[in-house]
C-alpha cells in the first residue's frame, strides 16, 4: 500500500478544550462565521438546535469558496475549526476551515465531539459505508477537481471494514469492486470495496472509468533521533521538537559521539536511515547515519527525508564592532553581547547606536565575523560579508 509520509489535515482527537469551557459557559447558540458565509467575518449566521440531540447544531446554507468557523454564542471564547472539508473533528481555537468549492450545504456540528460535516446539496459524489464516519446513514461527498470534472477526491478517516462509492447520494450510480484495494476498478452493482486497516486516506475516484485509490496518509505523533551515537544509545529515542510552522519538520539542538544514528517516528513504528553525513536524503529502513562527535543543529523532514546536521559551534564572546558602535570604530574594541541561558548560540544586546557601520565577531577577533549590507535585520555572512549599515 503506498503510504503518503506527512500529517494528516485533521486529528480525530475529542475537543477536550471546549469541554473544560463549556461545564463554564452555556451554549445559547451556534453559528458559523467566515469570508466564505453570506455575512463573512462581521456576524454569525445561526444555526437551529435540534430537538432530539441538545449538542447537535444544523443550517441550510449557500456559501462561497473561502473560509468558515463554528462559535458559540456570537463571541470567540468558544470556536471550533480545522482546516478539513468537507469533514472534520474541530477544536478549540483550531484553524479555520477551508470551504474549497461554493454550493449549497447542510451543515452540521455536533458541539461535544467537535464533529462537523458540510454535506453538498447539489449533485456529487461521496464514499459510503461501514468504515466511512456515517457508516451505511450518509454518504460524505468527495471534492470536484477542478480541471477534470470526472475526477473527484477526499483525506477522510476510515475504519477497517466495507465501503462504496456513490452518485447524488442514491443507490442509482454506484462502483465497487471486493477484490482490489487500495487501488483498482469500480463498477456499477459490484460488491463493496474492502479497507483492510483503519487510517485516514486519501481517496481519489475517477467517475469516468471508476478507476479509484486509496492512499494512506501516515500521522507522526513523535520524531527523535536514536543510535549508539545518542546519549540514549540504541535503546530509547532522543526527541525531536515540531515545527510550529510545517509539520514536516523536525529539529533539537544535540550531542553526538561518534558512531550510528538513525532517525525514527512513533517509538520506532519508523525508521530512515542514509549514507550521508553530515547531509543527506534519508530512506525508509535505510542504513546507518555515520555521525561525528560534536553538538549539532538537527534538522529532518518527514516528506521529503532531507536531513542535516550543522555543527553548533561555541564561542567564548560574540561582539559588536564598528563605527556606529563607538567613535574608535573598527580599531577599538568589540562590545559583547550576552550569551542566552537557553540556546548557547543565541545572543543579544541593547545598547544605542550611532549613524555608520557595524559587524559581529567571535572572540575579538576577525578570524570568524558576520557582516550583510541589510538593515534593520538580516543574515550574516561568515567572515567575508560587508559592513552592515546602521541608522542611528
Amino acid at each position: 500500500m503506498k503510504q503518503r509520509l506527512l500529517l494528516p489535515f485533521f486529528a480525530l482527537i475529542m475537543a477536550s478544550v471546549v469541554h473544560a469551557q463549556s461545564d463554564s459557559i452555556t451554549i445559547e447558540t451556534v453559528g458559523l462565521i467566515g469570508s466564505a458565509t453570506p455575512m463573512g467575518w462581521d456576524a454569525d449566521t445561526t444555526m437551529t438546535q435540534d430537538s432530539a440531540d441538545a449538542h447537535l447544531w444544523t443550517i441550510t446554507i449557500t456559501l462561497a469558496a473561502g473560509e468558515a468557523k463554528f462559535r458559540a454564542n456570537d463571541d470567540w471564547d468558544i470556536n471550533w475549526g480545522t482546516p478539513a472539508f468537507p469533514y472534520g473533528i474541530g477544536t478549540q481555537g483550531g484553524d479555520n476551515i477551508q470551504v474549497l468549492l461554493a454550493g449549497d450545504y447542510l451543515v452540521s456540528l455536533h458541539d461535544s465531539t467537535g464533529e462537523y460535516y458540510f454535506e453538498n446539496l447539489n449533485s456529487n459524489v461521496g464514499i459510503i459505508g461501514e468504515a466511512a464516519p456515517f457508516g451505511w446513514d450518509r454518504d460524505v461527498n468527495m471534492l470536484p477537481d477542478t480541471a477534470d470534472g470526472n475526477r473527484f477526491h477526499i483525506t477522510l478517516p476510515l475504519d477497517q471494514g466495507p465501503v462504496k462509492f456513490r452518485q447524488d447520494d442514491d443507490w442509482v450510480v454506484n462502483w465497487g469492486n471486493p477484490d482490489s484495494f487500495p487501488t483498482g476498478i469500480g463498477a456499477q452493482d459490484l460488491d463493496n470495496i474492502m479497507v483492510p486497516k483503519a487510517g485516514t486516506y486519501f481517496i481519489t475516484l475517477d467517475s469516468a472509468s471508476g478507476a479509484y485509490a486509496f492512499e494512506e496518509i501516515i500521522t507522526f505523533a513523535s520524531v527523535g533521533l536514536i543510535g549508539d551515537a545518542t546519549a540514549n544509545g540504541w535503546d530509547s529515542t532522543t526527541a525531536l521538537v515540531q515545527d510550529s510552522g510545517d509539520p514536516n519538520s523536525w529539529g533539537a539542538n544535540i550531542t553526538l559521539d561518534s558512531g550510528g544514528v538513525q532517525f525514527t517516528a512513533n517509538d520506532g513504528e519508523f525508521i530512515w536511515g542514509g549514507d550521508g553525513w553530515p547531509s543527506d536524503t534519508a530512506m525508509i529502513d535505510g542504513d546507518t547515519i555515520p555521525a561525528a562527535a560534536g553538538e549539532y543543529k538537527v534538522s529532518f523532514n518527514t516528506e521529503t527525508g532531507v536531513y542535516d546536521f550543522s555543527e553548533i559551534v561555541i564561542y567564548e564572546s560574540i561582539g559588536i564592532i564598528g563605527t556606529a558602535v563607538s567613535e574608535t570604530g573598527f580599531e577599538g574594541d568589540d562590545t559583547d553581547l550576552l550569551r542566552s541561558a537557553n540556546d548557547s548560540s543565541l545572543w543579544t544586546l541593547r545598547a544605542e547606536l550611532m549613524d555608520g557601520e557595524a559587524k559581529f565577531r567571535a572572540n575579538d577577533d576577525w578570524t570568524v565575523s558576520w557582516g550583510s549590507g541589510d538593515f534593520p535585520s538580516g543574515i550574516g555572512t561568515t567572515s567575508f560579508g560587508p559592513n552592515i549599515p546602521v541608522t542611528a
